[in-house]
Formats: structure tokens, C-alpha cells, sequence
């Protein structure tokens, strides 16, 4: 990414590594990460489409949730739970 343009880069591995020019697949105004060593996009699985948060969205704050004695609830709540693992 580069100043909210996502590139991307023919690339040759044979018979020897050259690449291309870059060209821009889109931009936006999308947020930045959080962590330094985290990419602002994740990539899906069929490594087609990318997943990012438009800057200026609103959303809530993360939440932590405690929740004592989860394992006996999970018990209560599964079909036959045992409370074994299999």
C-alpha cells in the first residue's frame, strides 16, 4: 500500500527474478494498522479479494467479556456434553 493505493507488481522468477512496473488496482481512504508488524488488510483464502475498514467508520469499542466457570456452562449447552474432550 502505498499513500492508500494498492499496487501490484507483475513479477518473473525465470531465468531470473525481474518486476515489473507497478500499477495501481484501486485507492481509498482506508484505516491504518494498529500494530506495526500487521498489514492494514487481511487477503481472502482465494487470495482474490482483500478485507479492509474505510477510514472515517464508526465503530464500538472492543469488549471483554469474563465469563467464570465457562466450561460447566458449555456442558449444560451441549447435546450430550460430557465434559470430556473426544
Amino acid at each position: 500500500m502505498n499513500r492508500g493505493q494498492f499496487l501490484a507488481v507483475p513479477v518473473e522468477t525465470r531465468p531470473e527474478f525481474r518486476a515489473g512496473m507497478p500499477k495501481v488496482l484501486f485507492a481509498g481512504r482506508y484505516r491504518q494498522a494498529q500494530f506495526v508488524d500487521s498489514p492494514p488488510y487481511d487477503v481472502a483464502p482465494d487470495g482474490q479479494h482483500f478485507l479492509m475498514v474505510l477510514e472515517g467508520q464508526d465503530f464500538p469499542d472492543p469488549q471483554v467479556v469474563y465469563v467464570p466457570d465457562w466450561f460447566e456452562e458449555l456442558k449444560t449447552r451441549v447435546p450430550g456434553g460430557t465434559g470430556r474432550w473426544p
